[in-house]
């Protein structure tokens, strides 16, 4: 029982380590280094090859980069942390419109783009539905990044581009209040959720624990109904010699009876025999004298 006990401790030690890792956020850097408030660029070519690559081609210039500018937010904010990582945070409309989305990642310059995931920091609203805030990280503060979505009124994916720029310095703005406050939130609620299973963890070895207990009290419990058992079979076992006694002095009775009446036939039987001869016995007494 000890030993099964212990076990469950150790296993649930175990796993609660795993948990404390595997809620650590991962995506989310601290909001350390230098912050910048800065302008996003969005537009449908690329910026420096001109190339467009969405379907709707040159003719849709002009479409296209009303749309693109409806979906990115013109302000942005970069982060820079301490061991030369880039962020850029940046806010996407017409979200109840659109779907399925993609990013990659450039350095301006480079010949080819890396695939990148974003994180989701918030929500909102404005004139065009819901909004949402995402966080990128970047291979250097003058990057590029494609985007890739499904537009639902069109039935297609639209290819575009946007890069942050014009940066400023500036101590904790609004934005970078609100990605603080988020990331504080997000990290509470981990927590929160780590202290709930470690809890759900504890009772579920507590429920255990009881159950061996509640299963050793019914090892203990049996005892006397084996001990009745055995009990009842010595009963029998008295019952039974009982029985054979009775039956043996009931043929030994029968027995002597039998004997008895075989001995009264026989008297019976030879009475009158023997009677006769007392009778001669009688005359002949009479006669002498």
């Amino acid at each position: 029982m000890r030993t099964r006990t212990k076990r469950l401790k150790i296993w649930t030690m175990i796993l609660g380590c795993v948990l404390c890792f595997g809620f650590l956020p991962r995506n989310i850097k601290a909001t350390t280094g230098n912050v910048y408030n800065c302008e996003i660029a969005r537009t449908y070519e690329h910026p420096v090859t001109g190339k467009i690559e969405d379907s709707g081609g040159s003719s849709s210039k002009t479409t296209g980069q009303g749309m693109v500018e409806g979906v990115i937010a013109s302000k942005g904010l970069l982060e820079v942390t301490d061991s030369g990582e880039y962020y850029l945070t940046f806010k996407m409309s017409l979200i109840d419109q659109t779907s399925k989305y993609s990013f990659w990642v450039q350095k301006r310059g480079a010949s080819g783009f890396q695939a990148q995931s974003v994180t989701e920091i918030g929500t909102g609203k404005d004139n065009n539905g819901t909004t949402k805030d995402y966080r990128i990280k970047l291979p250097s503060q003058d990057s590029i990044v494609r985007c890739s979505m499904y537009v639902e009124p069109m039935g297609r994916n639209v290819i575009f581009y946007f890069y942050p720029g014009n940066y400023t310095a500036t101590e904790q703005t609004t934005a970078q209040k609100e990605v603080t406050t988020q990331t504080q939130e997000t990290t509470k609620t981990q927590e929160t959720t780590q202290t709930q299973e470690t809890t759900q963890t504890q009772e579920t070895t507590k429920t255990e624990d009881e159950t061996l207990n509640n299963a050793q009290g019914l090892s203990l419990s049996t005892a006397p109904k084996t001990t009745t058992k055995k009990k009842t079979s010595s009963e029998k076992s008295v019952g039974t010699w009982i029985m054979i006694i009775t039956i043996s002095i009931t043929i030994s009775g029968l027995i002597l009876l039998g004997v008895a009446a075989a001995i009264v036939y026989y008297y019976r039987k030879n009475w009158e025999k023997w009677g006769g001869d007392q009778d001669e016995y009688d005359e002949v007494y009479k006669e002498e004298n």
